[in-house]
């Protein structure tokens, strides 16, 4: 079974509110109502889908060309003919994006200017919320190893509970490939190429404050604190042609957070979870105009 996780940004001339467009369908463990998973054995890590997403935005705009062209370690806004669809230096939360409406300041909200743009590019915090919960299966089946359900924590643990109980925990994304330090530009750790939620294709980069890519890291490998150094955002450059009318309302941004953006700790095989984390590589964004 194929699975979309949709949320949607429309942010408009006065207003952006934050709305669901559907709820996780389910998969493996579907009976017992486990979000989309690749859990095929009963202990250790294995990706699952968030239930619950928060972000937050700094920027949303449109471009005519990539503003971080490869080999180009520097975001070159201007450059890349951008318009602002938002703009907030300080960056606004979204919120719980799948269960509830919200809206982004109207303050930061512009009109794009009337034209064509192919580029749409998205800077959020590197700092993301989300939650989850899961039943461990036997492995290669779909019976309930213990028939008790886990829901995430506030710190990424993992306790017994119902669907919906589940509480956002932290992920912070210093590194696009686990347990990879960068060392230069453009490897997998700083710089990802995935599709968009329209099947557009689609790029990520990992920058510092100074809105550069990190070519830098610390830590061990072996141990898995390896990580690019000084990550302050996430950058998203999406292929998509986007009109802008003279009587266009605004824009929708979606947000996919797919499988694999939630890590579920399966524990020792005997069902009980040990604990939630994520990962930075498995959220999308699109933007139309309406």
């Amino acid at each position: 079974m194929k699975f979309t996780n949709f949320a949607s940004i429309f942010l408009g001339f006065g207003l952006g509110l934050v709305s669901a467009l559907s709820q996780p369908s389910y998969a493996a463990g579907e009976a017992q109502g486990n979000p989309l998973n690749d859990c095929n054995t009963s202990s250790g890590e294995c990706p699952t889908t968030p239930t619950k997403f928060s972000t937050t935005v700094y920027r949303v705009a449109l471009c005519t060309s990539s503003p971080m062209p490869n080999p180009s370690t520097t975001v070159d806004w201007d450059g890349a003919g951008c318009v602002d669809v938002y703009n907030n230096p300080n960056g606004e939360e979204t919120g719980d994006i799948f269960s509830s409406e919200s809206t982004l300041s109207s303050e930061f909200i512009t009109v794009p200017a009337a034209g064509s743009y192919s580029k749409i590019v998205a800077l959020v915090d590197k700092t993301f919320k989300m939650a989850s919960h899961h039943m461990v299966m036997d492995a290669g089946s779909s019976n309930a190893t213990n028939g008790t359900r886990y829901v995430s924590t506030s710190s990424g643990g993992a306790v017994a509970g119902s669907a919906g109980s589940e509480a956002m925990y932290e992920v912070s994304v210093d590194t696009f490939a686990s347990q990879l330090a960068c060392s230069s530009a453009y490897t997998s750790a700083n710089s990802i190429s995935d599709v968009g939620v329209a099947g557009n294709g689609f790029v990520g980069r990992l920058l510092k404050s100074n809105q550069e890519m990190s070519t830098s890291g610390s830590g061990n490998i072996s141990n898995g604190t390896a990580k690019c150094d000084n990550v302050k955002y996430v950058i998203s450059i999406v292929d998509n042609s986007v009109t802008i009318a003279s009587d266009s309302q605004g824009v929708e941004l979606k947000i996919q957070a797919k499988k694999g953006t939630s890590i579920v700790d399966q524990g020792n095989s005997n069902g009980v979870v040990a604990g939630f984390s994520g990962a930075g590589a498995s959220f999308l964004y699109d933007v139309t105009a309406f």
